[in-house]
């Protein structure tokens, strides 16, 4: 994949996407992990990776959307539509 200023919109989004559901899921793990060996901290952090993914995910998921209304948009320019 393109370096992260050489990707367009939609790869940006596709690693934003992937990037999120994986941090979701070490948020998991670590929240699992702290409430198993009754760590605060760790269950803390764990939490705070979940959300962090939730919010990286969601990015992704607004810029593949954006993508595809900029074609639309180039569609509508060239008379395609």
């Amino acid at each position: 994949m393109a370096n992260r200023n050489d990707r367009s919109d939609a790869e940006e989004g596709i690693a934003n996407e992937i990037g999120g559901k994986l941090n979701q899921i070490k948020g998991n793990v670590k929240e699992a992990w702290g409430d198993l060996t009754d760590n605060p901290v760790r269950e803390h952090e764990g939490k705070r990776d979940r959300v962090k993914g939730r919010i990286q995910e969601e990015y992704g998921e607004v810029k593949k959307k954006e993508s595809e209304l900029e074609r639309d948009l180039e569609d509508i320019d060239r008379g395609a539509l």
